[in-house]
């Protein structure tokens, strides 16, 4: 990860304030490390079933929109976490488990990410509308 983004970010045509992550399951606690780190540097974050350590957004400035299903066990503990950050916003997909393997559940998460990573490049102006702080389908 820190590789691609250093080679990324070297890139002439390559717009610094328009790089974004997108993380699945256990891939989520690399990308938070990295960036606590400061090995890289997204101006926004997708997190979609994310598998948080217990010290969830500490010092993630990024606006991260955190994505669950209504089954995920872990929703109670992503709902404090995300309680306790200023930069992240969680939405839920209802009757979707962790895994979003209902019909329709992955494509309606990799659409919200979409939604959200094009509205991190457009400003605050441009949020997706269903982003309300803790919105839900």
């Amino acid at each position: 990860l820190e590789a691609v983004s250093h080679w990324t970010t070297r890139r002439e045509d390559v717009d610094e304030e328009r790089i974004g992550i997108a993380a699945l399951g256990p891939g989520v606690g690399i990308v938070l490390r990295a960036v606590r780190h400061g090995l890289v540097r997204p101006r926004v974050l997708a997190l979609m079933s994310p598998a948080l350590e217990p010290c969830g957004f500490v010092a993630v400035g990024a606006p991260t929109l955190v994505i669950a299903g209504s089954k995920d066990p872990a929703l109670e503990t992503l709902k404090e976490l995300v309680d306790r950050s200023e930069c992240a916003t969680l939405t839920v997909l209802a009757g979707a488990d962790p895994s979003f393997e209902e019909p329709g559940a992955l494509e309606a998460c990799a659409d919200r990410a979409v939604d959200w990573l094009d509205a991190g490049f457009a400003g605050a102006a441009g949020w997706p509308e269903w982003q309300d702080g803790g919105g839900s389908d």
